[in-house]
């Protein structure tokens, strides 16, 4: 009996159209916007305020997009287990499907199960695709959160996405004779939290200070799996496609030759 892998690449360029989706309606959604950064005086503590403003909620079909994609790069990791099997002239039971185990202790009794009758040879493929076997932390590896978002879209719920604001600089354009030091967090904010706080005059109302900020403005999950919480949603689905497409299917090819 011969397979191929024609299905799994079918599935690789579907999550990637899908991915494709996600990627240009977020870049559009943070088009530069100077507003987007602004300043307010707060009379209680005599500072200029400056805040990332609370944006339009982001667009809940792109957690619909999300998953989809999802689902077709675990689909074809599934398609290249049962494509093994069948080149070991068998068919495959609902229990065939690509192992993703994050603890090396773990891994035989799961592997005994999902690749059961695959082609001689193909399982040490599948071991060293493990993240155990490439020195990967589960939180930091591509096929564990994939497996785990996956598993959340298709059990749980959405991915939900919010912003986040990196502030890589603060400068000021204008000081008085005799400002204080101002207050300045950097890192990853969302919605309304201060970037930074600058003495005011409480006489004149404004700021001894005048900033100018170099920020950079992103989408990161939020409320989904611990392993993807806050992480930037392209960079994220980014390296999952990546691996699936240049590091996973590529090593099978020899069995279907």
């Amino acid at each position: 009996m011969t397979a191929s892998l024609d299905e799994c690449w079918l599935k690789i360029t579907r999550a990637e159209s899908h991915f494709d989706i996600v990627k240009s309606a977020i870049h559009g959604f943070l088009q530069p916007n100077p507003e987007r950064i602004a300043g307010q005086l707060d009379a209680e503590s005599g500072e200029e305020v400056y805040y990332t403003r609370r944006y339009p909620g982001t667009r809940r079909e792109w957690s619909i997009i999300i998953g989809d994609a999802l689902q077709n790069w675990r689909n074809a990791l599934d398609y290249i287990v049962c494509g093994l099997v069948r080149m070991n002239g068998e068919e495959p039971s609902s229990s065939n499907a690509f192992p993703i185990v994050d603890r090396e202790s773990d891994y035989p009794a799961q592997s005994k199960q999902r690749i059961a009758r695959v082609y001689p040879g193909s399982e040490a493929v599948v071991e060293g695709l493990q993240a155990f076997n490439r020195g990967n932390a589960p939180e930091d590896d591509p096929l564990c959160r994939l497996r785990d978002m996956n598993n959340w879209d298709k059990h749980k719920a959405l991915h939900t996405t919010t912003h986040v604001v990196q502030l890589e600089s603060a400068w000021p354009v204008r000081m008085s004779e005799d400002p204080s030091a101002g207050k300045f967090v950097s890192g990853a904010f969302e919605r309304e939290r201060p970037l930074a706080r600058i003495p005011a005059d409480r006489e004149l109302g404004q700021a001894y200070a005048e900033m100018v900020f170099d920020a950079t403005f992103d989408i990161a999950f939020e409320g989904g799996p611990p392993l993807t919480e806050g992480l930037e949603v392209i960079e994220t689905l980014q390296q999952i496609g990546d691996f699936v497409r240049f590091e996973t299917l590529p090593r099978f090819a020899q069995f279907f030759a």
